[in-house]
């Protein structure tokens, strides 16, 4: 009789971010997988066709998970800056856990033409901007005196993801002096 596994899914990516974490991109592939977690191969195959969809799941799976977050932070009251701030955080530690499967997956992507279905999965910096605009149109409201953009709010929650993007990867920027220039130019 086969063996019943509770909730494969879940295991399958808790130990993908295990071997990632620990052991980092090069050493993450559905055996090193299927030893860590006892599940078979060919079964992980069946969640996970490809190394790739798991990947774009973990991606999705924490953004998620943290869009839950910034919602509950938004919602707080709190400043504006402390708000982006937080959300900085969430970016940050998205760059961090997964900057070797970024890279790694591009270096596939440009070797197997497979571009598309990568980039259309990605969508969560998109929804992270209208999260932020959002914010900002809030913040403008409940304080229209203290806020004037010199954007409209999508394109400054555009400026800002993408700012705070490559402050992750630029590390002789520093977020404190991104936030003085922001704070300037909203006032």
């Amino acid at each position: 009789m086969p063996k019943i596994i509770e909730n494969p899914t879940a295991i399958i990516i808790e130990h993908a971010e295990k071997i990632l974490e620990q052991q980092g991109y090069e050493a993450l592939s559905m055996r090193a997988i299927a030893k860590s977690c006892g599940i078979a191969t060919g079964t992980i195959y069946n969640y996970f066709p490809t190394k790739r969809e798991l990947l774009v799941q973990m991606m999705a799976d924490y953004w998620e998970t943290n869009f839950a977050v910034i919602d509950e932070i938004s919602e707080s009251g709190a400043d504006l800056f402390f708000i982006l701030k937080k959300i900085f955080a969430v970016i940050e530690e998205f760059a961090l856990q997964f900057r070797d499967v970024w890279a790694g997956m591009r270096q596939e992507s440009e070797t197997s033409k497979q571009t598309e279905r990568f980039h259309h999965n990605h969508d969560y910096l998109k929804r992270l901007a209208e999260k932020i605009e959002i914010i900002l149109i809030k913040e403008q409201q409940l304080h229209p005196a203290n806020y004037h953009y010199p954007l409209s709010a999508k394109e400054l929650a555009y400026f800002i993801v993408q700012n705070q993007m490559m402050i992750c990867h630029m590390k002789h920027f520093s977020y404190s002096s991104w936030e003085q220039l922001l704070q300037k130019m909203l006032k």
